[in-house]
C-alpha cells in the first residue's frame, strides 16, 4: 500500500530495506478520511502534487483537500494533519485499459481542487497557484510532479439566516444559473440577484 517517487537533479543511490525487513509503516491499517466526495480509485497512473507550508498557511489542521476531474469525480484526497509540515496529494489518472469507465483524471486534463473543513462541515473551491519550477503545471501527467505555491479559498455556497430560515445558494460564483435550497419548507419568497 505504499510507494515512493523521487525527482533528482543528479545521480544518487537509494537503498530500500532488504527482503524480510519490516518497514516502520508495514502492517498499519489505512484509516479512511472523513470527506463528502466519492472515494478516489487508485489507478496505475498518478500525479504527485506537493503542498509546501507557505501554501498551507490559510488552511486548518483536519482540512481535507480533494482533486477532481472536469466531471466532478474525486481523483485523490489528502487530510492536512499539521499545516507546519509539507504534504503530498496523489491525483490518480484515468485507467486507459478500461475505456468504458472513467476512474480518474484523463491525461493533460486540468485538475480542480476543493477543500472540505470537517470542523464546520463547509466546502470551498480551492484556487491554486503552481510553481513554474516544475514542468507539470495544473494538468495531470502520468508520473507527473507539481508544486502548489499558494492557495485561496472561495465558498461553494452562500448561507443566510436573517429570517431564521436557512438557505443555500450555489454554485458561488456562478455562470448565471443558481440552485437555491431551503432547509425547511417556504411558502412565499421574494428573490433578487445582483452582481458586483
Amino acid at each position: 500500500g505504499k510507494a515512493y517517487q523521487i525527482l533528482v537533479t543528479d545521480d544518487c543511490c537509494v537503498t530500500y530495506p532488504g527482503d524480510g525487513a519490516k518497514g516502520p509503516d508495514q502492517g498499519d491499517d489505512i484509516i479512511p478520511i472523513n470527506q463528502p466526495w466519492n472515494d478516489a480509485y487508485p489507478t496505475p497512473h498518478s500525479h504527485s502534487i506537493a503542498f509546501g507550508t507557505d501554501a498551507l498557511i490559510s488552511l486548518e489542521s483536519g482540512d481535507v483537500i480533494g482533486v477532481f476531474n472536469s466531471a466532478g469525480l474525486c481523483s485523490g484526497v489528502l487530510e492536512v494533519v499539521d499545516k507546519q509540515i509539507p504534504v503530498g496529494l496523489t491525483a490518480f489518472g484515468d485507467d486507459f485499459t478500461t475505456p468504458q469507465i472513467t476512474e480518474g483524471l484523463p491525461e493533460d486534463e486540468p485538475m480542480t481542487f476543493r477543500l472540505f473543513r470537517p470542523a464546520t462541515n463547509k466546502e470551498f473551491r480551492m484556487n491554486v497557484d503552481f510553481s513554474t519550477d516544475l514542468s507539470c503545471i495544473g494538468a495531470l501527467q502520468p508520473n507527473g510532479l507539481s508544486l502548489v505555491r499558494r492557495i485561496t479559498l472561495e465558498p461553494l455556497e452562500v448561507e443566510n439566516s436573517i429570517t431564521g430560515n436557512y438557505f443555500n445558494v450555489f454554485p458561488n460564483p456562478s455562470k448565471g444559473e443558481l440552485l437555491i435550497s431551503f432547509r425547511s419548507p417556504v411558502q412565499d419568497a421574494d428573490l433578487s440577484v445582483y452582481d458586483i
